[in-house]
């Protein structure tokens, strides 16, 4: 199949969607102004390092790592999720389970939405992967998830980011992506059993939720570090004319313009990467638990010592604070529980 051929396999979806709704159906949705249909690039770059969380790292079964990306552009008469909202059946399934089953139903054309478009999974905590989609003039916002795994219910991703603005599209556009909780269920560890709830979607921070099982909570830190980010890159917009095409600000360049990697990123991006890279390491203090009971004395007659001890619950990672002492003797016994006969008065 020729280059040309795939690429009119996809937009025609698209062309058929923007004509339909351009046509016969009446849409709610104000138009932003910029002109012709726009192809975007959008890189997930994961961050979530030992380093940088090491409370509870997921090492193995499964180790730490990342969903497929999942994704819609729409227009204000489309949700995919949103902070203090609770989630969909579809949000829900895949916050949990990775799969898309029911937000499969939402495809092109469903209730104000564009264009539906994936990424590859990101097989470990720190890694990227890139996708391309489609917007117009009323369908200028963009939408996207991808799940932490291993984890109850939790994702980041971006809700209704406008790709337009004062009637132009916007050329690059980066934004920093921290832990989001679906609401869905209570566990509170990486790899807790399912716990069904429903509550209001929220963010993930290092003092909420505030329970020392939570792997986010780090109540030394103002806030977290950012567990990655996104990049979205204006490619082309293809004008009214079919002989128009419009190349993005940065053209000159050899590249494919379906393939995004680190040649598209500015030197502000690159830095933004590398900067977010090389971030101070989260320090994890060590934790210890509470002291077991007094063990036996030494000796039953006289005076000994007798210890207790306590073990370690989390170990000290990245300059944290050291472990307090783990052992403590004290002197116990008694000469009263002696008998009598242990003791010699010097006469016969």
């Amino acid at each position: 199949m020729s280059s040309f051929t795939k690429f009119f396999a996809t937009i025609l979806p698209i062309l058929c969607v923007v004509l339909e709704q351009t046509t016969t159906k009446p849409v709610k949705s104000t138009r932003c102004g910029a002109k012709g249909l726009a192809r975007y690039s959008v890189v997930f770059n994961a961050e979530w390092s030992r380093n940088h969380f090491p409370k509870m790292y997921p090492l193995y079964r499964p180790p730490a790592q990342w969903s497929k990306l999942i994704g819609r552009t729409h227009n204000d008469d489309y949700t995919l999720w949103s902070l203090d909202s609770y989630a969909s059946h579809g949000v829900r399934q895949f916050a949990e389970t990775s799969r898309t089953r029911h937000l499969d139903q939402e495809a092109q054309g469903y209730k104000g939405v564009l264009d539906v478009f994936t990424a590859p999974s990101v097989s470990r905590g720190v890694g990227s992967t890139f996708t391309n989609f489609f917007v117009d003039s009323r369908h200028y916002k963009v939408s996207l998830m991808v799940r932490i795994v291993p984890s109850p219910d939790w994702f980041v991703g971006v809700d209704s980011v406008d790709l337009c603005k004062d009637g132009k599209w916007v050329d690059k556009l980066s934004v920093n992506l921290d832990p989001i909780d679906a609401g869905t269920d209570q566990g509170f560890t990486f790899t807790s059993p399912n716990w069904r709830t429903r509550q209001r979607i929220f963010k993930i921070t290092s003092s909420a939720p505030s329970h020392p099982a939570n792997p986010f909570y780090y109540p030394k830190l103002k806030q977290l570090p950012h567990i990655g980010f996104l990049v979205f890159k204006r490619l082309f917009v293809y004008g009214h004319d079919e002989n128009e095409v419009v190349k993005s600000d940065e053209g000159k360049h050899t590249h494919d313009p379906a393939v995004a990697d680190d040649s598209y990123m500015t030197t502000g991006e690159m830095n933004h990467k590398h900067t977010t890279k090389e971030a101070e390491d989260t320090p994890l203090d060590c934790l210890v638990s509470d002291w077991s009971n007094w063990g036996l004395c030494s000796k039953t007659c006289g005076f000994g010592t007798q210890s207790r001890h306590r073990m370690i619950s989390q170990h000290r990672e990245n300059g944290g604070q050291v472990c307090p002492p783990l052992k403590e003797e004290r002197t116990c016994g008694s000469m009263r529980t002696c008998k009598w006969k242990a003791f010699r008065f010097g006469w016969s």
